[in-house]
């Protein structure tokens, strides 16, 4: 697993923000947040992300956490659209994304320049995901308080259902994950932990660091939103102590 330094990901629910219209798009005036890697979750209908009609394939969920690849980006996001959709390539786009002085530029040869220098690249990082379905992000994560009829935890930060993800160097390729739900809520393996999580949640505490595993199956051609399997979740609280996996 490759490990990115570049990018500090966040993750954040933001239903009352895209209720009010707020996104993130390349050439918006936030540079700041790019830079840092911001990734956001925001409310959007995965287009048959779940249809009992299609049928996805599945993770090999014995598979070594050493051949996750680890992402933190929207231009990997792009480089696994393409994989996973078989589309044809759009190079000016991904160029417009990859390279600062090929969006900067109004001269068309050096633009011409540009892309071609690039495309070897793109081409390499496609066929390498078409082969690397198994990839793995972090992310912050925050508990609420306990539902005491199913003894668990709603999680925020693992996008379900009709959410997704994206990181602030583009918007235009986004990250669903089509069994979510089931990753939605942390179940206490004993009522001594339950009671100590519920305390956390009282002071503000429950929160952390997850670490998401997933296997790319499919690729909204329309919404450009790459659809994943949820593998496995590991949970670190921010005192340090890691959680049990859910799986």
């Amino acid at each position: 697993m490759k490990n990115a330094t570049k990018f500090t990901i966040f993750a954040t629910f933001a239903l009352a923000l895209s209720a009010c219209g707020k996104s993130e798009h390349p050439g918006s005036a936030n540079d700041a947040e790019k830079a840092s890697g911001k990734a956001e979750v925001t409310t959007n209908a995965l287009a048959k992300a779940a249809s009992p009609e299609i049928k996805l394939p599945q993770a090999d969920k014995a598979m070594a956490d050493d051949k996750y690849t680890e992402i933190d980006s929207g231009t990997q996001l792009a480089y696994l659209y393409y994989a996973i959709s078989g589309m044809p390539v759009d190079y000016e786009k991904l160029a417009g994304i990859i390279s600062g002085d090929y969006r900067n530029t109004t001269n068309a040869f050096k633009k011409e320049e540009i892309l071609q220098s690039l495309k070897p690249k793109i081409d390499q990082q496609i066929g390498f995901y078409k082969d690397n379905r198994y990839v793995v992000i972090d992310t912050d994560f925050r508990m609420s308080h306990i539902d005491m009829a199913s003894k668990s935890f709603p999680i925020n930060g693992v996008p379900a259902g009709k959410s997704y993800l994206y990181f602030a160097d583009s918007s235009s390729y986004k990250l669903g994950v089509t069994n979510g739900e089931a990753f939605s809520k942390y179940k206490a393996a004993s009522d001594d932990q339950a009671r100590m999580i519920e305390g956390l949640v009282e002071k503000y505490n429950a929160n952390g660091k997850a670490k998401i595993f997933l296997y790319a199956q499919d690729a909204d051609m329309n919404s450009g939103v790459v659809k994943f399997q949820a593998v496995k979740v590991q949970l670190k609280l921010q005192d340090g102590s890691a959680l049990p996996d859910m799986i």
